[in-house]
C-alpha cells in the first residue's frame, strides 16, 4: 500500500538540511534512521495515511504529524514552532527513560519515539503523556521500517 502525504499545516517548512540533522543529533546523541530522514526532509509538516498501528499491548493509535526538525526561526508561524522534534526531545527527558527520541506527536499530547536503550537501530515505543516513566512507553515496532509497514487505515 502506497502512502498519501497530507497537509497537516496550512504552510510549507523549509526543506531540512545536512546542517539540520547533524544538529539534531548532537542534541539527542543518536543518528537517526536514514529512512526516516528521507520521509521528514520530503514531507516535514505532514502526516501520512495511512496512518493506524496496533501497538505491541493490542491499542490502537494513530501516527500523527512529524515533529519538525529545521532551525525554529526558520519557522514562519509561531504556533507551528511547538512541533519541533528538540523541544519535545527535551520535554519527555525528565518524566521518562533515557534514550527516546521523539519523532512524532499523535496531536493529543503523546509521541511517538525512537527508542535507542537496546543499541544498534532503535525499535518505536509509544510515549503516553498521561503516565510518566516505564508505564507510559509502549513499544510499537522493531525499527522505522517496520512502523511504517504495519500502518492501515483501520485500528
Amino acid at each position: 500500500m502506497s502512502a498519501e502525504w497530507i497537509d497537516y499545516l496550512d504552510f510549507a517548512f523549509p526543506r531540512p538540511t545536512g546542517d539540520d540533522r547533524r544538529r539534531i543529533e548532537d542534541t539527542v546523541g543518536h543518528r537517526l534512521p536514514d529512512a526516516y530522514w528521507h520521509d521528514v526532509e520530503t514531507h516535514q509538516g505532514h502526516t501520512r495515511r495511512p496512518d493506524r498501528i496496533v501497538l505491541d499491548n493490542g491499542r490502537p493509535e494513530r501516527l500523527g504529524v512529524y515533529l519538525y526538525v529545521v532551525q525554529p526561526d526558520r519557522v514562519e508561524d509561531e504556533e507551528a514552532r511547538s512541533y519541533d522534534l528538540v523541544s519535545a526531545f527535551e520535554d519527555i527527558r525528565a518524566a521518562y527513560p533515557p534514550g527516546l527520541v521523539p519523532f512524532s506527536d499523535d496531536t493529543g499530547g503523546n509521541r511517538f519515539a525512537f527508542d535507542y536503550r537496546g543499541g544498534g537501530k532503535p525499535g518505536i515505543v509509544f510515549v503516553d503523556h498521561n503516565v510518566e516513566g516505564e508505564a507510559g512507553v509502549t513499544p510499537a515496532a522493531p525499527d522505522y521500517e517496520t512502523l511504517i509497514a504495519r500502518l492501515s487505515g483501520e485500528a
